[in-house]
């Protein structure tokens, strides 16, 4: 009988103290990966309100440095960028390779700076 009463008081001791690490791993978990969208609550003193923060949308463009452009700062200028990731300039092919993050520019833009 003194044996099972141990028994039982080991399980309830781990039961207990395994429930909030439990708990934790729950919170850490990621979304899946068809959620567009991550939703968290800010505690602001004025008022409660979401914020939603989009995921990164990663896209990578290649395209031709115009001859007038000053080739020697391509990559600099593309980094410059808000939402530029990396830039490679390719001096044989005349091109720029670059990553970016589509939520927060477009390479309409990334032109426009380069060129």
């Amino acid at each position: 009988m003194k044996k099972m009463n141990k028994v039982i008081a080991a399980m309830m001791i781990m039961a207990i103290t395994s429930v909030p690490a439990m708990a934790s791993n729950n919170v850490d978990k990621k979304p899946g990966k068809d959620k567009d969208r991550i939703e968290v609550r800010v505690n602001d003193k004025k008022n409660n309100h979401k914020k939603s923060f989009h995921r990164a949308d990663i896209k990578t463009v290649t395209f031709k440095v115009s001859k007038k452009a000053n080739h020697r700062y391509a990559e600099a200028k593309a980094m410059s960028v808000r939402g530029v990731k990396s830039a490679n300039y390719n001096r044989r092919s005349g091109k720029i390779t670059v990553k970016y993050d589509a939520n927060k520019t477009s390479v309409r833009t990334i032109k426009r700076a380069v060129k």
